[in-house]
């Protein structure tokens, strides 16, 4: 069956229609609104009509009722009737004039005779009622006694709602009492529903109702909504309060064969309390009926307009357009082959644009024929170059294949050479970076502790050390090994409950100076015993929580697993790291696990680290078939998720794994608790973790056993104390302190405090604070114990000068010579002051120059060189001695102010052995010494002297500098004083060098300051000079720079400080 495709004539003809029927049709729309809205607006006039009248009708009641009142009180037989309170003569008075002429003339159902406050007198309407009191449910009464003044309005009462006009009654200034007029509401209403036709009903909210005591009758009770509905006119809007049409106001509402309208108005009181409403209703059919053949009318003209419309111009487009197109199409279909053309021309008359259009297309036949003459002749001299270019490809395609070959064997040298590189250092197992973790959370926890300034130096040093291995060494081999397809997954069992608490644990030690709270929620339905690769699944777990740690500042770190499905062999099980940081930009999350990627912001320092940590933990987490997904919103946090499948462990292999689990084996703990049986203990754990446990079961053994414990150094042999402060008093601290008085605070082990009492805690920091100290919440000891106990006991402890040692010992130093090169005396005085110490013998130098003559006059069996110095660099000169065949293996190290990594592979690709960062320390000299024959001891402590140094300060932190040479005063005086002879005046100075030196030498210049200024505890002076230095190399016109300001003005101050202190303090 062949497809209709319609052509050009039907489209445009069928848009005509269309167009010219919507038209219509939105015209009949408009006019149904417009008749429709004329309804509507009607309807609406008539109801505010009926409103009106409504309102009218009342005043002019309320009018009458108060002057028959005031006619009737000027009656003095009845105002002294009414005075005497004598019924009888009341009713002989007015009862003629009640039936007669009120009752029936003014449609009036109530007069009554009222006295203070609202006691019933007389009722005329029904006179054997007297006596009772109206005050509950007559608030008008109530308020005209009350008031003295006349009170009229709508009132609910018990027999329903009526129009009520209450007037005060005095005689000679004395007040009698109230008299009352009332009508029933039909009253007001049949005036207003005559005059518009509107039907009525009366609804009463039930509340109003209640307050009145309305006596309700049952038998034609109709309720809507919260309102009683005490009248209405017709059946007509009682169908219509009963369907709930009544809740459609400005609608047109059907129903039955009949259309309506209804509209709600509000009723008052005498007070202008809300009571109920009118609800009116309206028969709009006519209306509706002859809108409807108003409209049947207009439909038919508009659609009989519009078929004259679209037949006229169809015809006229048919004639105009189509026909003379038509003409044009046959013609062109004629031609069927080039030798067709030229082909007869088209004859169309007149000066329309199709005529136009047929002209141009003769003209283009003509051309057409001249065209393809002479692309026949263009064809033959393509085909001869086409010939040629074969020719020259195929010799080019030779060409380009022998130089593939080529680029494929240097891609192959490349492969091979990133592969050998990667396999060095993917070969680098994990012991490289599993200790790192305890590293970095014990060093944490030791700086939070009461440390001396070279304590707090030395544990500073290790954390700086720790971060740099685990973020960027620990990431480039792991990340190398992954790469170089090393990755090989362990099948061990595991507790995975445990792994993710001892990250918890690190976390948050971590976060402890934040506010930040970590949680840990853990499905107990998860086994305890999986089959997996811990190392790399706790690894990836840490690598997602540390991120959380560094990017959040406050709020909260969680960690939750959760067990998804579980069969016999295998576990499914959801692990989630959330946090409430900084989050990730939307546009950043896609390149988030690429490698050596960080996400940057806007006026943000870049982070630390490689930017490996998840694209490593992504490559795990898919070589054990799972992936990682994050949710993350800029400003709110971020939530890290993967799904772990993991077998279920069986027994056999839990015990194995048991039995070779050594975590605390053969650690000495000294536990304190109450005597109890129970598995749960604390001496229990560590026992059953083979630990060597001490147990005491009160404060008095505690000490005796602390007291007793110690070995010839005066330290004490325990590796952990772990105390129940239950077992202990308020004074048990302060004896403890006693204990300890004697023992070695530095290699005191740590201690674990189990307590549910802060002030128990708070005296133990008072008397104890000076030792690692731990506090662990009862409720949560069993839970927080294991990983705190594991990692403060698996950390590698930091070993101490052996001040003896090093007396007992400095005669085998006596045979290394070293050379010590700086261009600076005070750096060179530090170096030889540390050899000194340790008993070296030495030759100095001021120059690289100089360091390369001397190193070729003797032999060194270590060389300490700057790297920064006039004439000929560090750099330099260690190539240079390296030439030398007695020297190509004499360690040689780097003294340098400049610690980047970059200043680092320098001195390393010059041949040097190592780089010593400035201000050069004991222990980095000591450490040096290993590359040497004769095996060095630990260094010297210098010996505690009276010498009188700068108290510190913002200008000299004496504290630093003293731990920078290992508390030798004498030393840190005589620096001093040597700084003072060469730089005082050092902004004056500073200025004239800037003036008569090039660049070069003003770098040099900076670079000393800034390591002798760091030597000496000059903080800022350095951070200063370092600004100068890097500013050099920017050709930066210093002199008028805030940093040379802030220099010259740190110097002077330094200057002033000194010469007052050694004025009074001659070295």
């Amino acid at each position: 069956m062949k497809m209709f495709r319609p052509d050009l004539k039907f489209k445009i003809l069928s848009l005509i229609f269309v167009f010219i029927s919507v038209s219509a049709i939105i015209l009949i729309l408009s006019t149904y609104s417009k008749l429709r809205n004329d309804i509507l607006q009607k309807n609406s006039e008539i109801f505010q009509t009926f409103t009106d009248i409504f309102h009218s009708e009342k005043d002019i009641l309320t009018k009458k009722y108060s002057m028959s009142l005031d006619i009737l009180m000027e009656n003095r037989a009845v105002l002294d009737a009414f005075r005497l309170q004598d019924r009888n003569k009341l009713k002989s008075l007015i009862n003629d004039l009640y039936n007669n002429r009120l009752k029936n003339f003014y449609d009036i159902e109530q007069l009554h005779f009222h006295l203070s406050p609202a006691v019933s007198l007389y009722r005329v309407h029904a006179p054997s009622k007297f006596g009772d009191d109206l005050s509950g449910f007559r608030k008008t009464v109530l308020k005209a006694n009350l008031s003295k003044s006349m009170v009229a309005g709508l009132e609910v009462g018990r027999a329903g709602l009526g129009l009520r006009v209450v007037k005060p009654v005095w005689n000679n200034y004395d007040f009698i009492g109230t008299v009352e007029l009332g009508g029933n509401i039909n009253n007001l209403l049949s005036t207003p529903a005559n005059a518009t036709k509107i039907e009525y009903a009366v609804g009463i909210f039930m509340k109003s109702l209640e307050k009145s005591n309305f006596f309700d009758n049952k038998h034609n009770k109709i309720t809507y909504k919260n309102m009683h509905i005490y009248d209405y006119s017709s059946p007509q809007i009682k169908d219509l309060i009963t369907s709930s049409s009544i809740d459609r106001p400005d609608e047109l509402i059907h129903a039955g064969n009949q259309y309506f309208m209804v509209k709600h108005i509000p009723l008052k009181d005498f007070s202008s309390d809300q009571i109920g409403y009118l609800l009116l209703s309206r028969d709009t059919t006519a209306e509706v009926s002859a809108m409807h053949t108003e409209l049947l009318k207009q439909v038919i003209i508009i659609f009989s307009y519009a078929l004259a419309a679209v037949a006229l111009l169809s015809v006229i487009l048919i004639k105009l357009i189509f026909s003379p197109l038509d003409k044009i199409t046959n013609h062109i279909t004629a031609v069927q082959k080039e030798t067709d053309i030229p082909i007869k021309p088209v004859i169309i008359k007149g000066k329309s644009e199709i005529a136009t259009l047929a002209a141009a297309f003769n003209l283009m036949n003509v051309k057409l024929a001249e065209s393809f003459e002479r692309i026949n002749t263009q064809m033959h001299q393509i085909q001869e170059i086409n010939t040629s270019l074969e020719r020259r490809v195929s010799e080019r395609t030779q060409q380009l294949e022998l130089t593939n070959t080529r680029l494929k064997n240097a891609m192959g040298e490349i492969q091979f050479a990133n592969e050998a590189k990667s396999e060095f250092l993917a070969s680098m197992s994990h012991e490289i970076r599993t200790p790192m973790n305890a590293v970095l959370g014990l060093s944490y926890l030791m700086m939070q502790t009461e440390l001396t300034g070279k304590q707090y130096d030395y544990i500073s040093k290790i954390r700086s050390s720790a971060n740099l291995l685990l973020e960027i060494v620990n990431d480039v081999l792991d990340f190398s090994k992954i790469e170089a397809g090393k990755l090989e997954l362990e099948t061990d069992v595991m507790n995975l409950k445990d792994n993710i608490k001892r990250i918890a644990g690190i976390i948050e030690v971590t976060v402890s100076k934040k506010n930040v709270s970590v949680q840990l929620e853990i499905d107990e339905n998860i086994p305890d015993y999986l089959v997996g690769d811990s190392l790399r699944i706790t690894q990836v777990l840490n690598n997602l929580a540390t991120n959380a740690a560094k990017f959040t500042e406050q709020g909260h770190i969680e960690i939750s697993a959760f067990l998804l499905t579980k069969n016999k062999n295998y576990a499914k099980i959801r692990i989630t790291v959330s946090d409430t940081g900084i989050g990730i930009p939307t546009d950043k999350i896609p390149i988030l696990f690429d490698s050596f990627t960080q996400v940057k912001r806007k006026n943000q320092k870049k982070q630390s680290g490689s930017g490996l940590g998840l694209s490593i933990s992504k490559k795990i987490l898919n070589a054990m078939e799972s992936d990682i997904t994050v949710e993350s919103k800029e400003g709110e946090g971020s939530v890290f998720t993967f799904i772990l499948t993991l077998m279920i462990a069986d027994k056999d292999a839990i015990v194995t794994s048991c039995k070779n689990e050594e975590k605390l084996n053969n650690k000495r703990i000294l536990v304190c608790e109450p005597a109890q049986q129970d598995c749960g203990s604390v001496t229990s754990f560590f026992r059953e973790n083979m630990a060597d446990v001490l147990n005491v079961t009160n404060q008095f053994s505690l000490i005796k056993q602390i007291s007793k414990n110690t070995d010839c150094s005066s330290s004490l042999i325990f590796d952990m104390l772990v105390i129940d402060t239950s077992t202990l008093t308020d004074e048990s601290f302060s004896m403890i302190r006693t204990a300890i008085e004697n023992i070695s605070k530095e290699t005191f082990p740590p201690v674990i405090l189990i307590s549910g009492n802060s002030r128990i805690t708070d005296a133990a920091n008072e008397a104890i604070g000076d030792i690692r100290l731990f506090v662990v919440h009862k409720d949560q000891a069993m839970e927080t114990l294991p990983s705190l106990a594991y990692e403060l006991l698996m950390g590698e402890q930091s070993v101490k000068p052996d001040v003896e040692c090093l007396k007992r010992t400095k005669h085998t130093n006596s045979g290394i010579k070293a050379l010590i090169v700086d261009d600076n005396s005070i750096n060179i005085q530090v170096v030889t002051e540390f050899a000194d110490m340790l008993g070296l013998s030495y030759v100095t130098a001021k120059s690289g120059t100089e360091a390369v003559r001397k190193a070729n006059e003797s032999e060194f069996d270590i060389i300490f060189i700057d790297i920064i110095m006039p004439e000929m660099d560090g750099i330099t000169a260690t190539e240079k001695i390296r030439q030398n065949p007695k020297h190509a293996k004499t360690p040689i190290y780097a003294l340098s102010a400049s610690t980047m990594p970059e200043d680092v592979n320098r001195c390393r690709r010059a041949g040097m052995n190592g780089h010593i960062a400035k201000p050069v320390k004991l222990q980095d000299i000591t450490m040096a010494l290993r590359d040497c024959a004769i095996k060095t001891p630990s260094p010297e402590h210098t010996k505690p002297n009276e010498i009188d140094i700068p108290a510190g300060d913002e200008l000299l932190n004496t504290e630093e500098a003293l731990s920078n040479l290992n508390g030798n005063k004498k030393l840190y005086l005589e620096l001093l004083t040597k700084y003072y002879s060469e730089y005082a005046g050092l902004d004056i100075k500073t200025r004239h060098m800037l003036k008569d030196s090039s660049p070069a030498q003003a770098k040099v210049f900076f670079h000393t300051i800034k390591g002798v200024a760091k030597t000496l505890g000059a903080t800022k002076l350095s951070e200063y000079a370092e600004a100068l230095e890097i500013m050099t190399d920017s050709h930066t016109q210093l002199l008028e720079t805030p940093a040379m300001e802030h220099f010259c003005k740190e110097g002077r101050a330094i200057d002033l400080k000194l010469r007052d202190f050694l004025k009074n303090n001659p070295l």
